[in-house]
């Protein structure tokens, strides 16, 4: 069994046969992806993940996003349910994009702690 580690060290165990383009999960059923869903869209999560067999990782992958439709779903002839989903690597533009929000984060954080410095000048 392979596992998929997410950025937060979150384990999935996927299917010998998965690549990064086509990760697949079996499940019980279908309330089982809601986790793996909610993981995935975790800031952060998809920024570094490793792929796992035996105890050692095998592979590394940075920058990524899922791949549009996100999961797709099928019922195995042992009555399971059957998710595959994909990632890519980001693009230069996405990667740029992503700097350019950070940046204007600490922008933010700056502006709004002079603020609060300013407005608590004034009461002085």
């Amino acid at each position: 069994m392979q596992q998929l580690i997410l950025n937060d060290n979150y384990e999935i165990d996927i299917q010998e046969e998965s690549s990064i383009d086509n990760i697949r999960i079996i499940k019980d059923n279908i309330l089982e992806l809601n986790d793996i869903m909610e993981r995935l869209k975790i800031k952060g999560n998809l920024d570094v993940i490793k792929f796992k067999q035996n105890n050692e990782i095998i592979s590394e992958y940075k920058d990524l996003i899922l791949i549009s439709p996100m999961f797709t779903i099928n019922e195995t002839y042992d009555e399971k349910i059957l998710i595959t989903f994909g990632l890519r690597e980001k693009t230069s533009i996405e990667k740029r994009l992503d700097a350019l929000e950070k940046n204007q984060e600490i922008q933010d954080e700056a502006i709004s702690g002079l603020n609060s410095i300013i407005n608590e000048n004034k009461k002085i």
